[in-house]
């Protein structure tokens, strides 16, 4: 388990350098293929959380939406086998505020709050909170 680990790792690496040197696209496709090597289950690896949160957030900046929801579940289910602190929960609140599903978005940022006690929010965009304020009190 160890090895793979590290290829990932190096492969997060190799993401960035693409990233820098031929955009998202290509950075994209290399957390892909970092992804298919984890075993199944693959939600249940420890690496899974890293990579569903690095591959959602590159749909979210392509403005695939659909897609990083789906990374978002993704990321969801594999918060489930660590400490889950509600990324998932938040990221996902963020694709629906985005693409103006406003009371998704809150469904989803409730549970995030829950879930961190608030801590998820501390360097995000106010506007989020913003929507679930009054039902935090």
């Amino acid at each position: 388990m160890e090895n793979i680990e590290k290829k990932i790792i190096t492969m997060i690496q190799d993401s960035n350098k693409l990233y820098k040197e031929k955009g998202l696209e290509s950075a994209l496709e290399k957390l892909l293929e970092a992804w298919d090597i984890i075993p199944e289950p693959k939600v249940e690896d420890n690496m899974a959380t890293v990579l569903a949160d690095f591959i959602a957030k590159n749909y979210l900046v392509q403005k695939q939406y659909s897609k990083a929801l789906y990374w978002g579940d993704v990321l969801k289910k594999a918060q489930t086998y660590k400490i889950d602190s509600g990324e998932g929960f938040l990221f996902c609140g963020k694709v629906y505020y985005e693409t103006g599903e406003k009371e998704k978005a809150i469904e989803e940022f409730v549970v995030a709050w829950k879930k961190s006690k608030g801590r998820a929010f501390r360097d995000e965009s106010p506007e989020y909170l913003a929507l679930i304020k009054n039902i935090i009190k």
